[in-house]
């Protein structure tokens, strides 16, 4: 099986660079298809499963910014396929400056897609794709991009949330999003970890809300912001003796 022959999806909802990088991935297989606009992330990956002619199936997220040209031409031999597993190759983020799942290349089954829950569409904080099953594959194919401040903090708040809710204290990511990041979008992830840790339901695959959220500047100086945000900090530093420092409450894009 080759990955050039699949059927690509390209999807899309209000990422700013979507229609550029559209293009970038067009270029590279000019019979990518794009599912734009729905409203849920299992639900637009099983919209582009209905679409898929091909048993498998790739999905490239809309921040995506590069893909190595060489992806296409990677084969995969049939007999060592397993029907209910899906295939992901992991992604450099340059705000954490790792390369992990998030925004990863995935081929998907599309039978595993088709039948999976689009549960997330309701206002709940379940987590997209948690009882889908997939692999990490060899290198990294691909680099996605964050540059709007919002669409930044939505990314962190998400991963926060999620790191929060299972009780991960993987450090090299958490140190990644103190790091690398502007002040705002390290809150962001740790506003999103505090409520995640503490069970708040927050319904972190709300996009519009969340871009409503944080392109508000005045969130970052909301009183339960504020507080969640330190409490975050000092659970990180008391409960698994990570080093993350308690800053003056001032904001600026480098701190």
């Amino acid at each position: 099986m080759k990955i050039y022959d699949l059927d690509w999806f390209f999807i899309s909802y209000d990422e700013p660079q979507s229609d550029n990088n559209y293009e970038i991935v067009h270029k590279l297989k000019n019979d990518v298809k794009r599912v734009n606009g729905v409203k849920g992330f299992n639900a637009a990956h099983k919209q582009a499963a209905i679409l898929s002619i091909t048993p498998r199936f790739i999905t490239i997220d809309a921040d995506t910014i590069w893909i190595d040209k060489n992806f296409g031409d990677i084969e995969i031999p049939d007999h060592v396929m397993l029907n209910n597993i899906n295939y992901h190759w992991n992604s450099w983020n340059p705000s954490t400056r790792l390369a992990y799942g998030n925004g990863s290349l995935k081929m998907w089954s599309k039978n595993i897609a088709i039948n999976m829950n689009t549960h997330e569409a309701s206002r709940t904080s379940s987590i997209e794709f948690r009882d889908v099953d997939s692999k990490t594959m060899a290198n990294v194919y691909s680099h996605n991009d964050h540059s709007e401040i919002w669409q930044g903090c939505r990314a962190a708040f998400r991963e926060g949330y999620k790191f929060g809710l299972l009780k991960n204290c993987d450090l090299k990511r958490i140190n990644g999003w103190y790091k690398n990041t502007t002040r705002k979008v390290s809150d962001a992830f740790l506003y999103g970890y505090y409520n995640g840790f503490r069970g708040i339901n927050t319904n972190i695959n709300d996009l519009d809300y969340l871009r409503e959220q944080f392109q508000n500047e005045n969130v970052f100086i909301e009183p339960n912001f504020i507080r969640f945000v330190s409490a975050a900090r000092h659970l990180l530093n008391n409960e698994f003796n990570f080093d993350w420092p308690i800053p003056p409450n001032i904001y600026s894009e480098n701190w």
